[in-house]
């Protein structure tokens, strides 16, 4: 009984070592789970290069424009950025959707200026964040909406009533810092005693995420409970 424990615990281990030490400098495709290829992805085509302007081409101000739903619809780099930084500046702003229709290379020029992950702010009146990627274009294609980033979507979000979800959006071509020392994803940080977290048909490709408590979609998540104050639960979901 116990040599045959042995020999399966090396066979996990060295099949587990196999898959997570896999990486582009070996020179060979990675495979994670069932095989599916995690390296040598064919190189993401975006529609929209973001040039650092915090306003359009023609030099007029940005404005911002909603759909019968009250969704914002956010076609370029200039747009993108006019909306985080409203929902990092903003007491009470509620629930707001934005949907991003367009691939965004958000990090490949030079700026003065860098994306800022998106902080939801429960305890000051942010309620969910919600971030849509298009499934299909005008002609009912099926596409796949990219952002190149610098730093992660979402640096994180705490309590109150607020919620973070996002759908069909790709992070690719990416090298990713974080300097939050409590986690560090691509998509999100950290989510710490926020009641909803969801993510669907979300993707990591061609990138690197460096930080603390690394994750490829989220860093670190956590309830919270005090002797006097509390519990407030965290639920995660995480979908094709």
């Amino acid at each position: 009984y116990i040599l045959l424990v042995s020999v399966l615990l090396i066979v996990i281990s060295a099949y587990a070592w196999m898959v997570i030490s896999t990486s582009p400098s070996t020179g060979g495709a990675g495979f994670g789970v069932a095989g599916k290829e995690l390296w040598n992805l064919p190189e993401f085509e975006f529609d929209e290069v973001w040039d650092g302007n915090l306003g359009y081409e023609d030099g007029s101000a940005v404005s911002l424009t909603q759909d019968e739903t009250g969704a914002y619809i956010i076609r370029n780099g200039e747009e993108l950025w006019t909306i985080v930084n409203m929902i990092n500046g903003t007491d009470d702003l509620g629930d707001i959707t934005m949907k991003i229709v367009n691939s965004i290379d958000m990090a490949s020029e030079t700026t003065d200026f860098e994306l800022e992950p998106i902080y939801v702010d429960g305890q000051h009146g942010v309620g969910k964040i919600t971030v849509i990627g298009a499934k299909t274009d005008e002609t009912g294609a099926v596409v796949e909406t990219g952002l190149r980033l610098k730093k992660p979507l979402f640096s994180g979000g705490f309590a109150g009533n607020s919620a973070i979800v996002i759908e069909n959006i790709t992070i690719a071509n990416s090298t990713i810092t974080s300097t939050n020392t409590t986690g560090s994803g691509a998509f999100i940080d950290y989510a710490d005693s926020m009641d909803v977290i969801t993510l669907t048909n979300c993707h990591l490709k061609n990138s690197t995420v460096k930080g603390s408590r690394t994750g490829g979609l989220i860093g670190w998540t956590a309830g919270y409970n005090n002797e006097n104050d509390g519990p407030v639960k965290t639920y995660v979901t995480v979908k094709d």
